[in-house]
């Protein structure tokens, strides 16, 4: 087995066809993410120095493992459209979403369940329990689906600082920790109203440079070196979309 790992460092998506040193054998494209892995149907064998040429599409910052395991001849296909099918925004949740902050005595979040009318970055909040929190915030809020779709539905959250899981309608669909911050959502959905969760975690950055802002005697967090200055983004920042591929 030959196994190739290809990032995107750019904050773009990116399309290529990298050349890999191998011939003879079948593509097939590995999500180190979600576990899945499916074969790559277009690809180009050169015959005079024995490599294989394949289409692959890489959203911003994504990584994914290149596997050449079974015997093949050329493709029947070619082209990215066959490796990658086009992806379809089928909706955009922007209803308001109820959040809900730890609010114990070192995070400091509000003791209420906060309405966010649009998704707001933590750290440019007008309320200071939100813009220096660091932990865990639950958003809710739902959707509605005229039809369940027939194969995969994703749910892209857009951006997450730092990481996030998701359920709908009470079940764990997933979670997220890297670009693309997206998890197939298609086993739990129905038809009309869906209850959608996703639980976001941040890290401790804007709660230390919070604390430091304070008097001694008011700081929970006793770190003699750490983060300061200027705040880090944190939350769900979106926006949040339903999307398919057409295959």
């Amino acid at each position: 087995t030959d196994i190739y790992f290809v990032t995107n460092q750019s904050d773009k998506r990116v399309q290529a066809s990298p050349v890999f040193r191998v011939a003879g054998k079948q593509p097939e494209l590995w999500n180190p993410v979600t576990g899945k892995h499916r074969l790559l149907p277009a690809y180009t064998q050169i015959a005079e120095n024995g490599t294989t040429s394949v289409p692959v599409r890489l959203e911003a910052n994504e990584s994914v493992f290149i596997v050449f395991r079974k015997s093949a001849g050329q493709a029947a296909k070619n082209g990215l459209a066959a490796n990658f099918p086009e992806q379809k925004v089928v909706a955009t949740v922007n209803s308001a979403w109820t959040v809900t902050f730890e609010s114990d005595e070192i995070k400091r979040g509000p003791a209420e369940p906060v309405i966010f009318e649009k998704l707001t970055d933590w750290s440019k909040h007008s309320d200071e329990r939100i813009r220096y929190f660091s932990g865990t915030a639950v958003y809710k809020t739902s959707f509605d689906l005229e039809r369940k779709p027939d194969g995969e539905l994703y749910l892209d959250l857009g951006k997450v600082v730092a990481m996030a899981r998701v359920k709908v309608n009470g079940k764990y669909a997933g979670g997220v920790w890297t670009p693309p911050y997206r998890t197939d959502i298609a086993p739990f959905v129905q038809s009309g109203k869906n209850e959608l969760e996703i639980e976001v975690v941040s890290t401790w950055a804007n709660r230390i440079i919070g604390d430091r802002k304070l008097p001694a005697e008011q700081r929970k967090l006793h770190i003699s070196r750490g983060p300061d200055g200027d705040l880090f983004e944190s939350g769900l920042l979106g926006p949040v979309q339903l999307i398919t591929e057409n295959s």
